[in-house]
């Protein structure tokens, strides 16, 4: 425990030393009345918040996935995926397959359980036009014939029963598979689609030409497993499973589902989140010393004509700032005022007063702290008046407040403007989906 709090006391202190001195004088306007030190731990106690945060935030989804992954098996240990229930579209699932001892990452498609053939509804001519398109499955030409053909039982959203009856089984099998070692060089024959909706059939006599390939014994491997796969798909059609093929060939074949590489989006988030945090942190600070910056503008005002009427009513400068101060101190403490940064940064003089300070050195330090230009002019008439002991202060100040009421309405109007530019853009996009409507309406009444 003395290591972790070392190491900890000296990941506070090598955070501090980093902070450099734009952000302490910005983070010492946002806290008002505090000292350095306790600045910087709060200060770095938000860091280390932020810190904590993402580690959760990342923790969490890295679980979150962890767990996803393992739920998303499909496959059983009978080496069976679970079909969807009728009505449901057809899912593709990505297999990783050992056939000895060799891999390959096949794709099969688990059609969901059909209903029976009085249920289907289907047309002729689409079915037809599909076969054309596609029996020859990855053959270029009909003259051609180097590879298995792609012949279909049904179509996809239809309720065309589909028969093949080739001119000889000894050369091809009604699923489309050849029997390459009957072939011997140019070989043509005929096959025929017979195409049924219950009590009606018609036909399309196909022609093509089978020309023997050269296959490896790895790939008759996998010509025999997908043979083997689509026979089982066909035969467990009405079954709430697919069955996968046990054995090929003697050989004992081998799933796994291929796994989703979870630690890579784990170490993107934190990748992205170490160095967003301190921009975060940044950002929000520049925000806050903004708003803090229009607050003060926004106060000047109202700061300046309560100082007006009670100098107006025989109050000295001191006496006059004390009773500002003490009445916002109060409300504060009864609940009924807002956080105001210019009566807390008064109350910090009021302090420094009361503690021994001059008050021409307190309202320069308050100038200072505030940094805008109204503050500061309005503390140089207070520390010139204190020196030379002008009559004319009130007068000096009755012009300044209608100067920074003046300065006040322009503000608000150049606000407002600001607002309406930022308007305009959401009433365009309004304005662009009226006209979508009433285009649409208009050609669809043609």
């Amino acid at each position: 425990m003395r290591k972790i709090s070392s190491l900890w006391a000296r990941m506070n202190h090598a955070w501090e030393k980093r902070i450099s001195a734009d952000k302490i004088d910005q983070l010492q306007k946002l806290y008002v009345g505090k000292s350095r030190e306790a600045i910087l731990k709060i200060y770095c106690r938000k860091r280390k918040q932020a810190f904590a945060f993402l580690g959760l935030l990342c923790g969490a989804a890295f679980l979150c996935c962890v767990i996803r992954s393992d739920q998303e098996g499909r496959i059983d240990p009978q080496n069976r995926i679970k079909r969807q229930n009728p009505g449901k579209s057809a899912e593709r699932v990505a297999l990783e397959t050992y056939i000895a001892g060799h891999g390959q990452a096949v794709a099969i498609e688990v059609a969901p359980r059909q209903y029976t053939a009085e249920e289907l509804q289907a047309e002729f001519t689409r079915a037809k036009q599909y076969v054309k398109e596609n029996y020859l499955g990855q053959n270029e030409t009909a003259d051609h014939v180097t590879q298995d053909l792609f012949l279909m039982n049904s179509l996809e959203d239809s309720v065309i029963q589909i028969e093949w009856l080739p001119d000889s089984l000894q050369l091809i099998e009604t699923d489309g598979s050849i029997h390459w070692e009957n072939i011997e060089k140019k070989t043509p024959v005929e096959i025929t689609a017979l195409f049924r909706y219950e009590e009606e059939e018609e036909s399309l006599p196909l022609e093509l030409t089978l020309v023997s390939p050269q296959r490896p014994t790895e790939e008759e491997l996998w010509r025999t497993w997908g043979k083997e796969q689509e026979r089982l798909a066909e035969q467990t059609e009405t079954e709430e499973y697919l069955k996968l093929p046990d054995a090929i060939g003697g050989k004992e074949v081998f799933y796994q589902e291929p796994k989703k590489a979870v630690w890579k989006y784990f170490l993107l988030m934190i990748g992205i989140g170490i160095p967003t945090v301190p921009l975060m942190l940044d950002w929000q600070l520049r925000r806050q010393t903004a708003r803090r910056e229009r607050e003060l503008v926004l106060d000047y005002p109202e700061m300046l004509d309560q100082f007006v009427l009670l100098i107006g009513a025989g109050m000295t400068i001191q006496g006059a700032w004390v009773r500002i101060a003490t009445e916002y101190s109060n409300m504060r403490r009864k609940g009924q005022g807002k956080y105001r940064f210019v009566y807390e940064e008064m109350l910090v003089t009021m302090r420094e007063v009361e503690s021994g300070m001059s008050e021409r050195k307190a309202y320069e330090l308050f100038g200072r702290r505030l940094g805008i230009l109204s503050y500061m002019k309005f503390t140089t008439l207070l520390v010139q008046n204190l020196r030379k002991g002008s009559d004319d202060l009130l007068r000096i100040l009755e012009y300044e407040a209608v100067d920074a009421f003046r300065q006040r309405k322009e503000q608000a109007k150049a606000s407002g403007e600001e607002a309406g530019t930022r308007l305009l853009m959401p009433m365009m996009l309004m304005l662009l989906v009226v006209l979508l409507l009433i285009i649409y309406a208009a050609f669809s009444s043609m």
